[in-house]
C-alpha cells in the first residue's frame, strides 16, 4: 500500500457527486413514515454486520495481503462470534 499525503481536491466531480449524494438520498426517508425507515436500516444492517465479519475473517487473515495487520487468533474468534449470533438470530426467526 503506497499513501499520499496529496490534499482532497474539492473542486473535482466525484467530490461533488459523492457531497450531492450524502445530502440527498438520506432526504428519501422523508417521504416514508419513521417506522419503515427505521425496518429498512434494520434489514441492511442485519445483512452488512455478517457480511463485514466474514469479509474481515477472510480478506485479514492472510498475511500476504495485510502484513503485520493479520488478525489475531482473539479477533478471529469474536468476528466468529458475530457470524454466529446472526446465523443464530436467522434460525430462530424463522421458526414457523
Amino acid at each position: 500500500m503506497h499513501r499520499t499525503d496529496k490534499p482532497v481536491d474539492t473542486a473535482s466531480p466525484n467530490y461533488r457527486r459523492f457531497l450531492l449524494v450524502l445530502a440527498f438520498v438520506p432526504m428519501i426517508g422523508l417521504f416514508a413514515s419513521f417506522r419503515e425507515v427505521q425496518k429498512i436500516y434494520t434489514v441492511i444492517g442485519a445483512f452488512i454486520f455478517p457480511t463485514l465479519a466474514l469479509v474481515l475473517i477472510v480478506f485479514n487473515s492472510r498475511s500476504a495481503w495485510v502484513g503485520r495487520f493479520k488478525n489475531h487468533p482473539v479477533t478471529v474468534v469474536v468476528l466468529a462470534g458475530v457470524l454466529g449470533f446472526f446465523l443464530w438470530l436467522a434460525v430462530a426467526n424463522n421458526e414457523v
